[in-house]
């Protein structure tokens, strides 16, 4: 019986044992190795490429247990007790791994010669024979092609001690002034939509609206558009005689510009239009878009087709800035439309047409 007991007992760990080296296996990464780092790539040994692998995949292989924070460009995924974090592009659908951060308790070294918590600042600029870093609040950093390197710094004060240990290596193919690289990139709109319902209130669904329905507009069919990322104060008082059976707005419409004491607003920048149409500001655009402010739930939106240079009358300009409101009315013809939302923020009416404008 003490003998089937014992056999009993060791077949218990025996299992445990089996299951514990099982889960090692599957993360493929031993603690105790020191991996080597192969700049605009990856680590070797270990199946996470740059601008290749995704984050599921990572998840995959090194499970759910990590830290999850975003910046408002990324989205930075931690797995602090093997020392490996993953940075993937907010806005990119396909979640591509752009960098990979090696620090301890993982152990790493470049085929030439810096190791991770033993190399110093020092050591890289003989090494890539440059000198200065980078410096944020806590860290300075050495930028190389694929590759940086991080020591720490104490955030009161500016300088930092290149004797320090490096003690962070990032792996990415990051392009010029640092810009994650585009490979195997798909726009994603969603967390831009998300955002600017809270940055932007109601106003934000409001132009995502009227821009949908412009470039479905039949008539639109084929173009290629731009969008200005500068508010512009539009002729409101154009549609007027549209607004019939909308007796409140046509009112509203009418006594627009006298309540603006006959002043028309200069152009201005707006932080809400550039982040709802980040990759719309396309200098090949052969159209153009211009928004107005969003006032008593009515907008202006004025659709202008890009001429490439100005009258013949007027060759010493050049050509055209196609984001310039003013530049773009010379002697062109454009397409205007205005959009009355309910109070809810739906879409009540739409009314357009085509504009002329002389020398």
């Amino acid at each position: 019986m003490k003998n089937i007991l014992i056999l009993i007992i060791l077949f218990f760990f025996t299992e445990i044992k089996a299951q514990v080296n099982c889960c090692i296996d599957a993360t493929n990464l031993p603690i105790e190795q020191v991996h080597i780092l192969i700049p605009n790539k990856g680590i070797e040994g270990i199946p996470v490429i740059v601008d290749t692998t995704t984050i599921s995949d990572v998840i995959k292989l090194y499970g759910d247990n990590y830290f999850k924070q975003e910046t408002s460009l990324m989205t930075i995924y931690k797995y602090e007790t093997i020392g490996l974090t993953f940075k993937v592009s907010l806005y990119d659908k396909n979640q591509v791994i752009r960098s990979i951060v090696a620090e301890a308790p993982f152990q790493a070294k470049t085929k030439n010669g810096i190791i991770l918590n033993e190399s110093t600042m020092n050591d890289i600029w003989k090494l890539y024979d440059s000198e200065g870093c980078f410096t944020s609040e806590n860290n300075a950093y050495s930028v190389q092609n694929g590759i940086s390197f991080f020591i720490k710094k104490e955030s009161n004060e500016k300088g930092y001690n290149p004797n320090e240990k490096i003690y962070k290596i990032e792996i990415n193919n990051n392009g010029l002034y640092g810009i994650p690289s585009r490979v195997n990139f798909e726009f994603n709109r969603k967390p831009i939509e998300e955002k600017l319902f809270v940055d932007c209130g109601q106003d934000s669904a409001k132009y995502i609206a009227a821009y949908n329905f412009i470039i479905n507009d039949s008539i639109n069919q084929g173009k290629s558009i731009a969008v200005s990322d500068t508010i512009i104060d539009l002729t409101r008082d154009w549609f007027s005689e549209d607004l019939g059976n909308f007796p409140k707005e046509q009112k509203i419409l009418d006594q627009y510009r006298e309540n603006k004491g006959f002043i028309w607003s200069a152009p201005f920048y707006s932080p809400c239009l550039t982040t709802l149409f980040p990759e719309r500001r396309d200098e090949s655009a052969n159209n153009v878009l211009f928004f107005s402010t969003i006032e008593d739930n009515m907008l202006i939106v004025e659709l202008l087709p890009y001429k490439g240079q100005f009258p013949e009358w007027r060759p010493y300009i050049g050509d055209l800035d196609r984001f310039n409101y003013y530049e773009m009315t010379h002697q062109n013809t454009s397409r205007i439309y205005l959009f009355v939302y309910c109070e809810n923020g739906n879409l009540r009416a739409t009314f357009s047409g085509e504009m002329h404008y002389g020398p």
